[in-house]
């Protein structure tokens, strides 16, 4: 992540709101997670036979932890996206004000959809990281850390189980990070090249109809449309691939809990309740880790994007080339 610490200096600018809004992950996290609690009280409270007066006290308590949940939810959406707006709107300032001092001799050298395109599409990728990847890359690491306590105060060797297959977690994030992270690369260098083809064919309008060139520009433009669409395709293959995968391991996790906790309940080693709670604990996780690989997916591309961006921020024009 050598390039996107160039990011660094942004995000420290705003560190008050980002501090904010990871408070608001833990305050949401922590009363998501005692939603299956209050769950396990009212279904042990019902199944003993107790009075009403016990499933109705967990029914307000569930109410309530869910309000204050998505309340807290709501503050973190939008207090880390709209902080991810104003750290993008810095580090295009910046960006801009660099290319303002640049010599000529960069400008002849190298083509003015290249730069746009770092300063665009690059960046938005780069917002990314700062904003949505923060808040689920956090999101993720709380729940988790939030949820294995409970999970083993129900039952450790259930949640050995569970957890069992996600330890191909940390390889699948490695392997398919590496690949995001190489296709990310080659899509946004066939967009510098689509958006210099597009900037100089607008500009040299008339140059292009006095030899009579629109039918060979056209031809080049859609053979230029046609390899960034393929490129993209190729990210799109991997990074949809990535989800699924986790979902996988999160869903085999599931069965064996359905399998194995089933005869649990049965040998009344656990309670219906504590079933259910530990079910519900473990579903929990599921959304975060599928948002996890989403995030590392975003993280990849930005890596990928900062370094373009950090060439020209560079200064001279050999640490444009590289």
């Amino acid at each position: 992540m050598k390039h996107l610490r160039r990011l660094l200096p942004d995000i420290r600018r705003h560190w008050l709101a980002y501090a904010g809004g990871l408070l608001c992950v833990i305050l949401s996290n922590y009363f998501i997670t005692l939603v299956p609690t209050f769950v396990q009280r009212g279904i042990d409270a019902a199944d003993r036979g107790r009075a009403m007066e016990g499933v109705y006290l967990a029914l307000r308590l569930l109410l309530g932890a869910a309000v204050l949940g998505g309340l807290f939810r709501y503050a973190m959406r939008e207090l880390l996206n709209s902080t991810s707006r104003r750290v993008e709107t810095d580090l295009r300032n910046r960006l801009f004000g660099h290319l303002q001092k640049l010599s000529a001799e960069f400008y002849d050298r190298f083509a003015t959809g290249d730069l746009m395109a770092r300063s665009t599409n690059d960046l938005l990728a780069v917002r990314m990281v700062a904003g949505p990847a923060v808040m689920y890359l956090s999101d993720t690491l709380f729940r988790a850390v939030m949820v294995m306590p409970k999970l083993l105060h129900i039952n450790p060797h259930l949640t050995g189980i569970a957890l069992l297959p996600l330890i191909g977690l940390p390889v699948m994030m490695v392997i398919f990070g590496r690949a995001i992270h190489r296709r990310t690369e080659r899509v946004q260098a066939a967009y510098s090249d689509l958006t210099t083809a597009v900037h100089e064919n607008l500009s040299g309008t008339r140059i292009i109809r006095a030899y009579r060139q629109e039918a060979a520009e056209t031809a080049r433009f859609r053979t230029i449309n046609t390899e960034y669409a393929t490129r993209n395709l190729s990210l799109a293959r991997v990074a949809g691939a990535f989800h699924p995968v986790l979902a996988l391991l999160g869903g085999l996790g599931a069965v064996a809990v359905i399998w194995i906790g089933g005869g649990l309940v049965m040998q009344n080693t656990i309670t219906v309740g504590d079933f259910a709670a530990f079910n519900l604990q473990l579903v929990s996780l599921v959304w975060p880790m599928i948002a996890l690989g989403w995030a590392v997916n975003l993280v990849q591309r930005g890596e990928a994007s900062m370094g373009r961006i950090n060439a020209p921020m560079n200064g001279p024009i050999q640490a444009y080339i590289s």
